[in-house]
């Protein structure tokens, strides 16, 4: 499936490339996510003009998920012009039509003040405790990571402390485990559904 080619980026280029092929297809076959991994397959490679294409069309199909590439895009000005409000707006959108890792990204907005209001790491907590509901345990290893490095520092009304930051950068690296393990077991995988198509 889509989640596993996602954590393809632990292995070689051979199996981002099987990833591809199996997206591709089911692409093809009508599934909008499929531009969204699509997407991030191109950013692996920095062709940001390839991503664009496919977060749009993933979009346009009803893929929340291309919604978050698409916006990630835009708020690194990967691409594009940097644009914080497009950013906003569609990870807005993601959240209001129920996409759990829509958190990851508003919450990092909210945390950095980029969201239209100031800076807001109690606020951003709350949405990146949200992304441990995810079945992607990228999206999980990233909220865990930036809630260790809210604690780290001590961030727009949160206090440093660093046990707490212990503990969520021990999650961030059980959830990056799980990613790992995830890759391992699929990617025999990827030849079967890549044939399957």
């Amino acid at each position: 499936s889509g989640l596993e080619a996602y954590h393809s980026k632990y292995h070689g280029s051979s199996y981002n490339e099987l990833a591809r092929e199996y997206f591709e297809k089911a692409a093809k076959k009508g599934n909008a996510d499929a531009y969204y991994y699509l997407g991030s397959l191109d950013e692996r490679i920095y062709d940001y003009a390839a991503a664009l294409s496919h977060y749009q069309e993933g979009v346009e199909k009803g893929s929340d998920l291309a919604r978050l590439g698409l916006g990630n895009l835009y708020r690194n000005g990967n691409g594009v012009l940097t644009d914080l409000e497009k950013a906003n707006d569609l990870f807005d959108e993601a959240l209001d039509n129920g996409c759990v890792e829509a958190n990851y990204y508003k919450g990092i907005m909210i945390k950095n003040g980029l969201a239209g209001e100031d800076a807001d790491a109690n606020k951003a907590l709350e949405l990146l405790d949200r992304v441990a509901d995810s079945e992607n345990p990228s999206f999980v290893a990233a909220a865990a990571e930036a809630k260790g490095t809210i604690y780290k520092n001590g961030y727009a009304g949160v206090e440093k402390d660093i046990d707490k930051a212990l503990k969520y950068y021990n999650e961030a690296i059980e959830a990056y485990r799980n990613a790992i393990r995830l890759a391992g077991e699929s990617s025999t995988m990827y030849y079967a559904l890549a044939s399957a198509y």
